[in-house]
C-alpha cells in the first residue's frame, strides 16, 4: 500500500482488503498482524478493513479481532492513522467513545479533517444550528 502508484490504486487495495478481512468467520491473520506494522499506511488499512469487513448487519463485524483493533486504534501515535481508525469505528459501531476520541484529536488535525469531523458532529446533533461552526472562517484555522 505505501508503494501504490496513485490514489486510485490505493483505494482499490483498501477496498480489496475490506473484502478479504474475514476468512472462515475469523479475521484475516495478515490484517491482524498489520495492526502492529511500522507503516502508518498499513496500520490504517488494517484498521479500516477489520472495522468495515465482515457482515454489514453487525455493529462489531469481526468480533474475534475487535479488542485488539480497538486497543491499537486508541493507542495509535500517527494522527492521520488514528483519525482514520476512529472515524471507521465511529461510523460502523456507533459507539460514542470513538466520537469523543475524535473530538480529542481536534487540536492536532489538519483543516480538512476538522471540517469532516464538524460535518459528522452537526449531523449527529440532528440539525445544523445557524452559524454552528467550530471556527468562523478558514483563516481562523491558521
Amino acid at each position: 500500500l505505501p508503494l501504490a502508484d496513485s490514489d486510485a490504486v490505493a483505494d482499490a487495495i483498501r477496498a480489496a482488503l475490506v473484502g478479504l478481512a474475514v476468512r472462515d468467520g475469523k479475521a484475516e491473520p495478515a490484517l491482524v498482524a498489520a495492526l502492529d506494522d511500522r507503516s502508518p499506511a498499513r496500520r490504517t488499512a488494517a484498521y479500516v478493513a477489520l472495522t468495515e469487513g465482515g457482515p454489514a448487519t453487525e455493529r462489531v463485524r469481526i468480533k474475534g479481532s475487535y479488542a485488539k483493533l480497538r486497543g491499537a486504534v486508541l493507542k495509535e501515535p500517527d494522527v492521520e492513522a488514528r483519525f482514520a481508525g476512529l472515524w471507521s469505528l465511529a461510523l460502523v459501531t456507533r459507539e460514542g467513545e470513538y466520537v469523543a476520541a475524535l473530538i480529542d484529536l481536534i487540536p492536532k488535525l489538519p483543516r480538512g479533517r476538522i471540517w469532516q469531523l464538524e460535518d459528522l458532529l452537526l449531523t449527529l446533533a440532528g440539525s445544523h444550528p445557524k452559524d454552528g461552526r467550530f471556527l468562523k472562517s478558514p483563516a481562523a484555522l491558521e
